[in-house]
């Protein structure tokens, strides 16, 4: 009778780069912002942020497709979705100084709809 001998376990290489992917700093969504003059978040107006936190380092603005998906489809409609006209979106970004990650604000309608730690450019 033959003793085979334990099997080792070989780590593939995308084992490595699960874990390295674990402890890269990625952007990270956020409720709220701390500024000079009190904290601001998401559905506050941007003449509230503007009060509370400042000038924006940065601002941009651009328009972004809004996507209908039909549940009765009306007569003659194309099957399936309808791309309306696009909703614009403001975006201010917050440098907020050596050790802190940039903050990257998403205006939809005037008003805060997204709020990201780390991502300084769209």
């Amino acid at each position: 009778m033959k003793h085979l001998a334990p099997r080792r376990r070989v780590w593939a290489p995308w084992a490595l780069w699960i874990s390295l992917a674990g402890s890269v700093p990625w952007a990270a969504q956020a409720e709220s912002l701390q500024c000079q003059s009190g904290s601001v978040g998401v559905g506050d107006t941007m003449a509230t942020v503007a009060l509370r936190c400042g000038q924006p380092t940065a601002t941009g603005a651009y328009c972004v497709p809004v996507e209908i998906q039909w549940i009765d489809r009306p007569h003659n409609a194309p099957y399936g979705r309808w791309l309306a006209p696009c909703q614009p979106v403001d975006e201010w970004i917050y440098d907020r100084g050596v050790g802190y990650l940039p903050a990257r604000l998403q205006f939809r309608g005037g008003r805060l709809w997204s709020l990201v730690y780390g991502q300084s450019v769209p």
